[in-house]
């Protein structure tokens, strides 16, 4: 889909007749949508690991050179996300001792592992040509619940049109975990493992 049938998709659920055929065009329910685009956009990125949205491969975090814990501090290295990152997968990221205790705050990944670290995340995708339909489904369910009664009047059912996001939430997750194949271990954590001699349960 392109913007335009996405907006005319977030109409239809109003219940408007009337389509659009310009994404700027200047009507009240189009300037709703315009200006809660990034927010619910963002907020449906929020809810699920979007294959569309997801780097198969990761990305790689140096510390940040600049940190220096403090002796309140609880942790002894520091990882910067990147600036698109929307949603962090905490049980993707390798090493996997690194996720002992770690916490997420202010843009950073406090640990006391020194990395690299191997992340995988949900990042802003702002190119709407890469949705996936299922996602314009639930994007534009949400943004139907978030302007509703601003375009239609406080009759309009809000909760049932959030219902309607997590019925497209739930679509989505049953057929991208049919896409996404089981975590494998990396050679880092064999090596780790072996070598170490330890009996802890990598595998899971």
């Amino acid at each position: 889909m392109d913007e335009l049938q996405i907006r005319n998709l977030v109409l239809s659920k109003l219940g408007e007749e009337e389509q659009l055929d310009d994404p700027a065009a200047d009507t009240r329910a189009n300037r709703k949508m315009t200006a809660n685009w990034q927010g619910v956009r963002d907020q449906v990125l929020r809810m699920h690991p979007w294959n569309f949205a997801v780097d198969p491969a990761g990305e790689e975090l140096e510390a940040d050179g600049s940190y220096a814990p403090s002796v309140l501090a609880d942790f002894k290295f520091r990882f910067a996300l990147p600036p698109d990152c929307i949603r962090l997968d905490l049980e993707r990221i390798r090493p996997r001792q690194a996720r002992l205790g770690l916490r997420v705050g202010g843009g950073f990944i406090y640990t006391n592992t020194a990395g690299p670290l191997l992340i995988s995340y949900v990042r802003r995708e702002e190119r709407v040509g890469l949705w996936d339909d299922l996602f314009a489904e639930a994007f534009a369910c949400h943004m139907a619940a978030q302007i509703g009664r601003a375009v239609v009047g406080q009759d309009f059912d809000r909760n049932a049109m959030l219902a309607q996001t997590a019925r497209a939430i739930a679509a989505a997750k049953a057929i991208d975990g049919r896409e996404n194949p089981a975590d494998e271990l990396g050679e880092n954590e064999w090596t780790e493992a072996r070598y170490q001699g330890t009996a802890r349960q990598w595998w899971v």
